[in-house]
């Protein structure tokens, strides 16, 4: 609230031809990432900026388009000032068609994103270790390219309270995160398997313990290098090919 009304108020000073200056792409720049410090903070603040201006210079273009190419300038009684394109709208429609974006924007996070992710990216794997077997929810995360390092082996990585009971061997290995480097417990399990009848693993996945709790909303506990798991449609495709069986 505080990044809008901050823009809103800059937007407002278009007006004054006086200070023109304040609208070259110097202090736009600035008062972009000024605006994206204030919402989202320092982290990552080059790349929120980049992806603001991206976003920005997309609605505006269309909005723009819309008002030179359609009637829609007449309509909505469009009026420019410095290239910037001003619509008469009315307050109670305005507050109807923001809160009509969220309801929508909400529906698409919950429906598309949040389901998209559990069906195609997370599975159940199972491994043993010490005649314990353990099951987690796990997140084939297309961000994680953790190895054992002697043996390039693939890592399953997971949150160390779904472990109870395992004692570590003392054998480490090393990770990046935001954070800088990290050490994981490594651990060899006496067998791995996946419960998703969609997807194989690679028998020789290491497991790796991390210290910190792992996902989110509880949707999953582990994460899984890419290279580890293969769809067994995949597999059959390719041993059909290699012994001449047609599609």
């Amino acid at each position: 609230m505080v990044g809008a009304i901050f823009l809103s108020l800059y937007g407002c000073f278009v007006f004054f031809k006086e200070i023109s200056l304040f609208y070259s792409a110097f202090f736009k720049l600035a008062v972009s990432a000024i605006a994206v410090f204030v919402v989202f903070g320092k982290k990552q603040i080059i790349k929120n900026t980049l992806v603001f201006w991206i976003v920005t210079a997309m609605c505006g273009g269309i909005v723009f388009a819309l008002s030179v190419m359609t009637d829609f300038g007449k309509i909505m009684q469009t009026s420019m000032s410095n290239f910037i394109v001003y619509l008469n709208i009315n307050p109670l429609l305005l507050s109807f068609g923001c809160g009509m974006l969220y309801l929508f924007a909400e529906g698409y996070r919950r429906v598309c994103v949040k389901n998209f992710s559990k069906d195609s990216f997370i599975i159940d794997v199972s491994f043993i270790y010490m005649n314990s077997e353990y099951t987690v929810k796990t997140l084939i995360d297309t961000g994680c390219s953790l190895t054992e390092p002697l043996s390039d082996a693939p890592l399953l990585v997971v949150s160390k309270s779904r472990a109870c009971g395992i004692v570590p061997t003392g054998a480490k290995v090393k990770s990046k995160s935001v954070g800088g480097y990290t050490e994981l417990d490594l651990i060899l399990p006496e067998k791995i398997i996946c419960r998703d009848k969609r997807f194989e693993l690679y028998s020789g996945t290491l497991v790796a313990l991390s210290k910190n709790e792992i996902g989110q909303d509880g949707l999953f506990q582990a994460v899984i290098n890419p290279s580890a798991v293969t769809e067994v449609f995949e597999n059959a495709k390719i041993s059909k090919e290699r012994i001449g069986i047609g599609e």
